[in-house]
């Protein structure tokens, strides 16, 4: 079971009401994303185009995730895909808004990530390596060395110390791990590696956003209270993460865990943030094609108008 939840609601929308809309969105979703205006080239401002319809697509399979994990009562579930949903919008909103040069940040990352990975996995293998002969160094040194020492031994005399055996080590069996991305680093041959990170999206967006449509949404909350919040509380087992199995009383004494989390429900906010920025980003990202319809974005977005609150920044100049 789920925790209830001690916060007041998200909106007035109920889970049934949020799941209908759900379905509704993604086939809105689908059906613009498969017409004809969506057939695009793979390079220039296609590219772009094209990789926000991915981030948009990708949104909205994990809402659907989200929906079925608040039924089937899966609360780390639910926080874990929630994270994972954040992420997938931010990253569409920041295409959407920053074109080319946010393109280029995220070829730039998937290169740096990539090379990382090779490198680590060089690593460890090199490390593998030299463990392996190392350690058949020595087991010849004892091969070699043995015999002399227990022919020694059986001539010594009463007074003489025996000469201590030498012993063999175990040959590690772990197998190396071989990895080659040479093809897939090689896709990024005139991009130059670089790190980018969810904070660094979020702070290009809301510049992008003031630039270029004044007062849209600041996303800088949807990061702190979303993103930050269920870094904390679902994908990393932190400390607060392994206390969410102990009995809400607990403190020095005796306890049992809990065979599921009782720390309060993150699911209306999931649920509803989660809806919301998927209906603003495929808003955004159908509506900027002509004779594109959305319908149902439009309706959802017009529901959390009244909750507005909950998304933009109080604050939007500091």
């Amino acid at each position: 079971m789920m925790a209830e939840s001690t916060e007041a609601p998200f909106s007035d929308l109920s889970h049934e009401e949020i799941a209908a809309y759900a379905s509704r969105l993604q086939s809105e979703i689908d059906a613009e994303l498969r017409s004809d205006r969506w057939v695009l080239l793979s390079e220039g401002p296609g590219a772009i185009r094209i990789h926000t319809g991915a981030a948009l697509w990708h949104g909205s399979e994990l809402l659907q995730d989200v929906v079925s994990a608040v039924e089937a009562e899966r609360e780390m579930t639910l926080r874990i895909i929630g994270r994972a949903l954040l992420e997938a919008c931010l990253i569409g909103f920041y295409l959407h808004y920053g074109g080319l040069d946010a393109m280029e940040a995220i070829e730039s990352d998937m290169k740096a990530t990539l090379l990382a990975q090779q490198h680590e996995a060089d690593q460890y293998d090199a490390a593998l390596v030299s463990e392996i002969k190392s350690v058949r160094k020595w087991n010849c040194k004892v091969r070699k060395e043995n015999p002399g020492r227990v022919k020694w031994n059986e001539s010594r005399s009463i007074t003489q110390d025996p000469l201590p055996l030498l012993s063999e080590k175990p040959e590690p069996k772990r197998p190396k791990i071989n990895l080659d991305l040479r093809i897939q680093i090689g896709r990024f041959s005139e991009t130059s590696p670089g790190s980018l990170t969810i904070p660094t999206v979020v702070h290009r967006i809301n510049e992008l956003a003031k630039e270029k449509a004044p007062g849209e949404q600041n996303f800088g909350v949807i990061y702190t209270i979303g993103f930050r919040t269920l870094s904390t509380i679902g994908p990393h087992t932190n400390l607060q993460v392994l206390q969410s199995y102990f009995p809400a009383d607990w403190s020095r004494n005796f306890l049992r865990l809990q065979a599921s989390i009782l720390s309060p429900s993150y699911a209306d906010t999931a649920e509803n943030t989660s809806l919301a920025l998927v209906a603003l980003l495929a808003k955004f990202v159908l509506g900027d094609v002509p004779g594109a319809s959305t319908p149902v974005s439009d309706e959802i977005l017009r529901r959390f108008e009244g909750s507005s609150a909950h998304v933009d920044d109080p604050n939007p100049d500091d």
